[in-house]
């Protein structure tokens, strides 16, 4: 008798939000060889047959940053040249990234709805895969920002040893708002039309405003601010370039934050995924 099903996984689906939440968190586990190959997948896609590739993720951030570094020191009479444009770009390399990936991650289960449909594996790792394979385009502009940085005298080792705590926030934020909105656009699908919106608007608060200015404006702001882990990651990177201190406060806020973001993603996700079935 062969016991080619003896190492299958074994999936339990229960009433119950808790073990459904633990299944789902065994079953990423289980099936990670399933999440590298839809990673995999997602980059072959992204960048097979594309005729600027691997050129566009450089130039996104970098072109971005060169028109906000012109743009903003026009108004203020003040223009910092490549430092102006470092400025923009620790800001815009992680937030590009971020964004491109709770995008994709948003409607990535109505992409996905045939293959779905047709075979049992823990859907969380679909809006994940495009969550890490925004992690290849983050790794390098990532490098790109490290060398600007090196040319306009601002480089710092502490660039580099800080982005590995500070990729762990991007990835939990960015996995559990995609979370939320992939269980939300399967069901109302008008929410893809939302989410980049609301997107571009946390670009424009988090990226073109510091944080310390929050505070100028309206101290109720300036906390609710702090409660966006990106901003926390932002203003880490901006911190190093300025040779200020690292605020560890508000990192340690960023964590704690994140971390929650995803949890609730992930018992959000899973409390949907079998009714996420029948509906796509």
């Amino acid at each position: 008798m062969s016991d080619h099903g003896a190492h299958l996984p074994e999936t339990i689906i229960s009433s119950r939000a808790s073990v459904r939440f633990m299944q789902t968190l065994r079953d990423v586990v289980q099936y990670r060889e399933l999440f590298y190959a839809f990673v995999k997948r997602d980059l072959m896609v992204r960048y097979k047959q594309t005729f600027f590739g691997v050129a566009w993720v450089v130039m996104q951030p970098l072109l971005t940053g060169v028109i906000f570094a012109v743009v903003f020191g026009m108004l203020s009479g003040r223009f910092h040249g490549l430092e102006g444009v470092v400025f923009y770009l620790a800001a815009l390399v992680p937030w590009t990234p971020f964004q491109n990936g709770v995008q994709m991650a948003s409607n990535s289960m109505e992409m996905n709805a045939n293959l779905i449909s047709k075979v049992y594996f823990p859907r969380l790792v679909i809006p994940g895969a495009y969550i890490f394979g925004s992690v290849i385009d983050f790794a390098i502009t990532f490098v790109v920002f490290l060398i600007a940085a090196f040319i306009a005298g601002q480089f710092s080792p502490l660039l580099i040893l800080v982005m590995p705590p500070l990729l762990l926030i991007q990835c939990m934020a960015g996995w559990g708002l995609g979370l939320f909105f992939a269980a939300l656009n399967a069901q109302y699908r008008d929410i893809k039309y939302a989410v980049p919106f609301l997107l571009q608007t946390g670009m424009f608060v988090t990226v073109l405003v510091p944080l310390a200015n929050w505070k100028g404006i309206h101290p109720a702001l300036h906390f609710l601010m702090t409660l966006n882990p990106m901003a926390g990651v932002i203003e880490s990177y901006r911190a190093i370039l300025l040779a200020q201190p690292l605020d560890f406060s508000l990192l340690a806020r960023s964590f704690v934050v994140s971390l929650l973001l995803l949890v609730a993603g992930i018992r959000f996700f899973a409390a949907r995924e079998q009714k996420l079935v029948d509906i796509l």
